[in-house]
């Protein structure tokens, strides 16, 4: 009898353990411009959109984007502008063009932290 209690136990436990968990991070939906791709002439905003609502506290920067140019020169706006699940940034027209790297540090609506 505690053999048969000891293996249902065990089967039950491998159940809970194997099933797949749901992670609520944000995750990126689609962006402009995509990923990869080549703009000319350069984009004046660059955006990205997530799979949930991002949170915001007043006063507080919790949410990032920062576009920076082949130089290295920082030519988005300092503070990035959120809609819903939108984040977005003015991009200057101060760039020498070339490869643009897309930072953002964001977070989600289960209160963590997602960069990339």
């Amino acid at each position: 009898m505690m053999r048969k209690i000891s293996i249902g136990l065990l089967a039950f436990l491998c159940l809970i353990l194997s099933a797949p968990t749901s992670f609520a991070h944000g995750q990126i939906v689609t962006s402009y411009p995509l990923e990869g791709s080549t703009s000319s002439p350069t984009p004046t905003q660059v955006w990205i959109e997530f799979d949930g609502e991002l949170q915001t506290i007043d006063g507080e920067v919790v949410n990032t984007l920062k576009v920076t140019d082949s130089t290295g020169l920082v030519v988005s706006s300092e503070e990035a502008i959120i809609e819903g699940a939108k984040i977005s940034t003015q991009v200057s027209d101060q760039s020498v063009g070339g490869v643009f790297t897309v930072e953002y540090r964001i977070v989600s609506e289960d209160g963590h932290p997602v960069e990339g």
